[in-house]
């Protein structure tokens, strides 16, 4: 089981980088604002998966990001399709219920967000958000040298993530738009 971290482990880890650097230009403020971005963009490359019941062909919930694979209560998949509706993405299945496993969207990072709030992406990533953080705390410097450091050992560590087997994994979405001939 991985360690999960707390909002405030974050900010402690991206203010001893940010003590490195010593930026002119006091972007402190702003870090929960890079946290909710940085949080969204690495969950791209390790994915937050989730799952819920669904009792009916219906609204999905709005932390969806991609909707992975559709299975009855005994493990057998169901043909499902996805289209958007009035209120959002719908789901249509053959059956229910069903599970519904899916890449979740993370919850929005605030400056109201409690410090002691678990962040949804496992330990392997955070330091990827670090880098990244303190890449955009140090945007607006003269000096870009500690930006141009902090965002390639970002971009390293998203390629890390890219690669690793646990990070990004395949799926396949149930698409009918072929002709039957096909």
């Amino acid at each position: 089981m991985q360690k999960q971290w707390t909002v405030a482990q974050l900010k402690t880890l991206v203010l001893k980088l940010l003590d490195e650097s010593s930026p002119k230009n006091d972007l402190t403020a702003k870090i929960p604002v890079f946290m909710d971005t940085a949080q969204k963009e690495v969950s791209l490359y390790c994915p937050i998966r989730a799952q819920w019941c669904a009792e009916a062909a219906g609204t999905v919930p709005a932390d969806v990001r991609k909707v992975l694979s559709v299975r009855t209560e005994s493990g057998s998949a169901v043909p499902y399709q996805t289209r958007t509706g009035a209120d959002g993405l719908v789901l249509e299945a053959e059956s229910y219920p069903v599970l519904v496993e899916y890449e979740k969207i993370p919850e929005e990072i605030t400056a109201a967000t409690p410090q002691e709030t678990l962040l949804e992406l496992p330990e392997r990533a955070v330091l990827a958000m670090a880098y990244y953080i303190a890449a955009q705390c140090n945007s607006l410097e003269y000096d870009q040298r500690f930006f141009q450091s902090f965002f390639a050992q970002y971009q390293g560590k998203l390629q890390n993530l890219a690669s690793d087997p646990e990070g990004v994994q395949f799926s396949v979405t149930v698409d009918n738009s072929l002709p039957d001939w096909m």
